[in-house]
């Protein structure tokens, strides 16, 4: 099938749509996904307050490691793979093998079909650590040092670390560098601020936080939509870049707020370092969420969606 836009018209939907009628046409993405989960009995947003509520800022940290390694395939399946290990690690009392990892096997049986996957990452974690702890000390370490000057440098740091790892490719990596930006923007998003603000205390932590921005995680969605709507067949990181700093300054910005539409976490001073020096990047990964959104939703559900409209058709999945 040959696609029927091209790179630029992506572009200039981009930048000349009205941004209000943009936002709330992500808007309506969010909602929809989040109905699809709960129609399908996987929304995990709950599940998830309910452990991290109680959660140092450590545990915190490689609870979000930990999640993120499930995000493999299906994220119906995958939520509801995790959301069994919660129940598991519940029932052992095992604190998610934050103060000790286990001598046997990490996982249950899990009835997920990519949990040989996630087996294998922790096995190898344990060849190295002790604990959960010690993992995430490492990375505090990592993060403790950065500047704000250095949080790129950092990013990939972190990329470099854990694809170091077999089974961590660059869409896990990215994924668990984007988890606790997630887990943090939920706990907002449904009152839970003081929770969200203890963790904000940590410097360390909120280091991670800046990093995730930089997130370009190019997922099943991703490639599908740039073969088959942009006759991009092997997208690459630098594409999207190319995408990003073409994206007008007014755009990433007014899109970039929408991370800080519940709670203001982040200083003014940082929001406009950040948008300054690194606006492709900003705008990379918000465009992945789209396009991402857009095709979860009409992979299960019919539906007409604002932002196929507004875009002519271009985020129309064939």
């Amino acid at each position: 099938m040959k696609a029927s836009f091209k790179v630029k018209d992506l572009i200039e939907f981009l930048n000349n749509t009205d941004l209000q009628e943009l936002n709330e046409s992500i808007d309506e993405l969010e909602k929809e996904s989040d109905k699809i989960f709960e129609e399908e009995n996987a929304a995990i947003d709950s599940e998830i307050i309910e452990e991290i509520e109680k959660m140092s800022a450590e545990e915190f940290v490689w609870f979000a490691f930990l999640h993120a390694n499930f995000l493999r395939g299906k994220s119906i399946f995958s939520n509801n793979a995790f959301k069994r290990f919660i129940d598991y690690c519940k029932k052992e009392k095992n604190n998610y093998y934050f103060n000790e990892f286990p001598q046997g096997d990490f996982l249950p049986k899990l009835r997920f079909q990519r949990a040989r996957s996630i087996e294998k990452v922790l096995q190898q974690l344990r060849s190295e650590y002790k604990s959960g702890h010690d993992f995430v000390n490492e990375i505090e370490k990592l993060a403790a040092r950065a500047t704000m000057n250095e949080i790129y440098e950092l990013y990939l740091e972190l990329i470099i670390k854990f694809t170091s790892y077999k089974q961590v490719g660059g869409k896990i990596a990215n994924a668990i560098i984007n988890e606790l930006l997630y887990e943090i923007s939920i706990l907002i998003k449904n009152n839970k601020t003081e929770i969200a603000e203890n963790f904000l205390k940590n410097e360390w932590l909120r280091n991670l936080l800046f990093a995730s921005f930089f997130n370009i995680m190019i997922d099943t969605h991703v490639k599908n939509f740039f073969n088959e709507k942009l006759g991009v067949k092997n997208v690459d990181p630098l594409i999207l870049i190319f995408i990003g700093k073409s994206m007008k300054a007014e755009v990433v910005k007014s899109l970039f707020e929408r991370y800080f539409k519940y709670y203001n976490w982040i200083k003014e001073e940082e929001k406009e370092f950040l948008l300054t020096n690194y606006h492709e990047y900003i705008g990379v990964r918000i465009l992945g969420q789209m396009i991402w959104g857009a095709y979860f939703v009409q992979d299960n559900k019919r539906i007409d969606l604002k932002i196929v409209k507004l875009s002519k058709g271009l985020f129309q999945k064939p």
